[in-house]
């Protein structure tokens, strides 16, 4: 009791490409622009600056779908978009949980280079409720096999001794540098 437990899933999907799946503890700000991790445990936060939280892509792929929820709806002609965002210059793929729902699903084909850089970007329109956000991206891999691991954190390394950091994990609140 009071232990942490570590699991592993192996799953196979359907067809060539795998799920990304990310989410934060932190509601999203009702009224600025956030963004968060687009893989995580559920541990992360929200920041206002995109940079903290980008991802580098390390190989050519696709994404071609993305589920946007909240554990709360946001109100009556309220809403949370929540938009792939491309190299933090591009938004593509456009979620928008509104009003009564608390899942919106956006469909299309963003084509993904190595060394381009993903982040969520999730805007409120209407003070909606404050909601924690989750997301789960398909991603379809131009070579067949290839799956993205990646990790986020909210601090680097240290830069006097020699640190490490899990391979991947729940983010920050667990996945903090360490001297072993």
């Amino acid at each position: 009791v009071g232990a942490v437990i570590y699991w592993t899933i192996e799953y196979t999907t359907g067809g060539n490409y795998y799920l990304m799946p990310g989410a934060n503890t932190t509601a999203a700000s009702q009224s600025a622009t956030n963004y968060v991790c687009p893989l995580s445990g559920y541990s992360e936060s929200t920041s206002t600056t995109a940079t903290d939280w980008e991802i580098i892509i390390p190989v050519a792929a696709t994404v071609t779908k993305l589920v946007a929820a909240l554990d709360v709806a946001p109100g009556s002609g309220k809403n949370y978009a929540m938009n792939v965002r491309l190299n933090n210059t591009t938004d593509v793929l456009t979620a928008t949980v509104a009003d009564t729902n608390t899942i919106a699903t956006a469909t299309g084909s963003q084509a993904l280079s190595a060394g381009d850089t993903l982040v969520i970007k999730v805007v409120p329109t209407g003070t909606p409720a404050a909601g924690r956000t989750k997301t789960c991206m398909t991603i379809v891999p131009n070579a067949s096999g290839e799956i993205i691991a990646a990790q986020c954190g909210t601090s680097g390394p240290s830069t006097t001794a020699t640190t490490y950091q899990q391979f991947y994990g729940t983010g920050p609140s667990t996945g903090s540098w360490n001297t072993s």
